[in-house]
């Protein structure tokens, strides 16, 4: 659980973990820009495969549910995934990061 109004990524800081929100809201910042995130969405994990930052900071707005993924576990799965999988990831993070070339991680 992350207590409401706490920012539990910087931006410009190396990414240890994923966020996944199961319950509650956050706001994500980046500079003028706002966006609220909310259940399903998730934090940090496009940066954390691509080997970047954080792209924004990330403020809970109440209390918000969590689970936790460290990059490093994910790392590890990704070198396992079904190709498909493995593909479809690929695209997301690219896209999400607007890369034109995939992160080592993922070729």
């Amino acid at each position: 659980m992350i207590r409401a109004k706490t920012r539990f990524a910087r931006q410009g800081e190396p990414v240890s973990s994923a966020y996944f929100v199961i319950k509650g809201a956050v706001l994500g910042v980046r500079g003028d820009d706002i966006y609220r995130f909310g259940p399903g969405s998730v934090i940090g994990l496009a940066e954390g495969i691509g080997g970047l930052p954080y792209s924004m900071d990330a403020i809970s707005v109440d209390d918000v549910q969590v689970r936790v993924f460290p990059i490093h576990v994910i790392s590890r799965l990704v070198k396992h995934m079904p190709p498909g999988l493995k593909g479809i990831l690929k695209s997301t993070v690219m896209r999400t990061l607007q890369l034109t070339s995939p992160p080592p991680l993922l070729q």
